[in-house]
């Protein structure tokens, strides 16, 4: 069912019926409303293919699914009007009830909106917490003394609720400090932060700055890097070994044998700090390529007081994990987020190899390299890598991909292989509304919609948002086609957005368009009487014309969209 459903040539037809049918059924209800004198009840143009006729009104399925119309008796002076229909033409209502009837088809694509917010908001939106899983070190957050495991809950007062009310939050606010209010071990506690402002780019490709604070929901894998020379090297660990537990034995009068399991890279920081405390030889229970081994590592005392002395850090969860930061870099331990898992054979890499640096810049996890990766414009760049315990230095082959950006299509070169990188928490949550709550998410994520938009439609005229932007029926077919891959309440999201855009369209002031019925209605009303008929028909052709040129504009940025998927014969 999930593959009918997600099917392209399905998925478009189903959601624009449901515009299509949702639109017409705006005009048709007002005019059935007030009397006016309905033919044809249509989905889609040209030659009938199934119909049926109620009452006085033909209703029918057309071949060309790309719009519909609901014939009123009388749209058009000179017309012939059938018997049953005499007195009921059009233009024989008030002004106001005919505006009325034509506003009501862009209105009911927005009511149809608003409806789907409804039911998703009482369905419930699936969110990552506000957990923190890594923090990057020397960022505003690790500045502050913010930690892996740390709970967001306010940000400047604003109620956090899940990783992207965080997000938001810190992205609006690049250029004063904000307060944050966090929970850790049931305690509250409140910090001061700079965010840094970062570039980035909008939905509309504008240049915008936003603000990061250095954190993300994805924990750091157990696997490790090896420098070479290190002291672990020496004492035989390995770059790739999955560090399962550490050992030791306390050096108090106790002598008790300790073992701590170990989940990932910010838990073995919080035990290595700990357990050199308590004793300078630890075992690392370590495990590759499905070998099980114990790694001893001995620190002398007073090597761990000289490493120790450079944290001004002492005292609680803070100091342990910066501790253990420093203990495993004297270690010449990284974390493993960087480790390559898999490759594109001919690139250069081979599994198992460990990134030290991209394009002669240092590389300090797996965010880092992120972002030096989409900053880079070469096919081939030198990296630095650790590949059987040495270090060595390769010209790498990267892997063309294609970004859809507003302004085209833009070709990046991205890692041809994977890392290990990080995993985000399993612990989600659902915000779900109920009763008048979901009445009011829905007006807010409406409303939201709408004005985010109208200012890129406003941008196409403005030159704020390049016409390449512009998309047509292929980019339609393919929103509706991922989307319903994505599932049923991302696919009603998608029509919703759709519909919004279609309210907004149709009420610009462009003849064969509903705002030009508005503008023509309007000026009736301020003349007392209709335009004549050459003054309509010159402004219908108008319309013709622009609504032609759009049409062949987004075609032809389809085109250049997809070219590529056309002649490899891929969607």
């Amino acid at each position: 069912m999930a593959s009918f459903f997600s099917n392209p040539v399905i998925s478009i037809l189903l959601l624009i019926g449901i515009l299509i049918f949702v639109h017409e059924l705006g005009h048709y209800l007002v005019g059935k409303y007030f009397g006016f004198g309905i033919e044809t009840f249509s989905i889609g143009f040209g030659p009938k293919i199934f119909g049926f006729k109620r009452g006085e009104t033909t209703y029918q399925i057309s071949l060309l699914p790309l719009g519909g119309f609901v014939k009123f008796v009388g749209a058009f002076p000179g017309e012939a009007v059938p018997k049953e229909f005499e007195g009921r033409e059009l233009a024989n209502f008030a002004v106001w009830k005919r505006a009325l009837m034509t506003f009501a088809g862009p209105f009911a694509n927005l009511l149809l909106a608003y409806v789907v917010f409804v039911a998703v908001g009482i369905h419930g939106i699936d969110h990552a917490t506000s957990v923190l899983g890594h923090v990057r070190p020397g960022s505003p957050a690790h500045l502050a003394g913010l930690l892996p495991g740390d709970k967001i809950i306010q940000v400047d007062g604003v109620p956090v609720n899940h990783w992207d009310d965080l997000l938001v939050n810190v992205s609006e606010k690049h250029q004063k400090p904000i307060e944050v209010l966090m929970l850790r071990d049931g305690l509250e506690k409140r910090v001061v932060m700079q965010p840094e402002a970062k570039q980035d780019e909008d939905l509309n490709g504008a240049k915008v700055k936003v603000g990061r604070i250095g954190v993300s929901p994805a924990v750091l894998p157990r696997f490790i890097g090896v420098l070479p020379e290190s002291l672990a090297a020496k004492s035989g660990l390995k770059t790739g070994d999955e560090i399962l537990a550490l050992e030791y034995l306390k050096k108090d009068a106790s002598g008790d044998t300790i073992k701590k399991d170990v989940s990932d890279w910010n838990g073995l920081l919080m035990m290595a700090s700990q357990a050199f405390h308590e004793s300078s030889s630890i075992g690392f229970r370590v495990k590759n390529a499905e070998e099980t081994r114990l790694v001893n590592v001995s620190v002398s005392v007073q090597e761990l007081e000289q490493v120790l002395e450079k944290s001004t850090l002492n005292q609680g969860d803070l100091g342990h994990f910066e501790k253990g930061r420093l203990v495993m870099k004297h270690l010449g331990v990284e974390d493993g987020s960087l480790l390559v898992d898999e490759v594109t054979e001919g690139s250069g890499l081979e599994k198992g190899d460990f990134i030290l640096s991209f394009a002669t810049l240092p590389i300090a996890d797996m965010f880092d390299l992120s972002e030096k990766a989409m900053e880079n414009k070469n096919p081939v760049v030198s990296m630095d890598l650790l590949r059987d315990g040495k270090k060595i230095t390769l010209d790498v082959k990267l892997r063309p991909t294609e970004l859809q950006k507003a302004k085209g299509k833009e070709t990046v070169y991205i890692l041809p292989g994977k890392i290990k990188g990080g995993t985000t928490s399993e612990e989600r949550v659902t915000e779900a509304y109920s009763g008048l709550a979901s009445l009011e998410y829905g007006m807010k994520r409406t409303f939201h919609a709408t004005k985010t938009i109208f200012g890129s439609l406003v941008g196409l005229f403005t030159g704020k948002v390049p016409l390449q932007a512009l998309g047509g029926p292929m980019l339609i077919a393919k929103a509706a086609k991922e989307s319903a891959e994505a599932g049923i309440f991302v696919y009603l999201t998608t029509m919703a957005m759709i519909s919004i855009n279609l309210f907004l369209i149709n009420l610009f002031p462009i003849p064969v368009l509903d705002g030009g019925h508005l503008v023509m209605q309007s000026i009736e009303a301020i003349r007392k009487k209709p335009l004549s008929i050459e003054a309509m028909e010159n402004y219908q052709k108008i319309g013709f014309a622009f609504v032609l040129a759009l049409v062949v504009l987004s075609t032809y940025n389809d085109i250049g969209r997809f070219w590529g998927s056309f002649l490899k014969g891929t969607p």
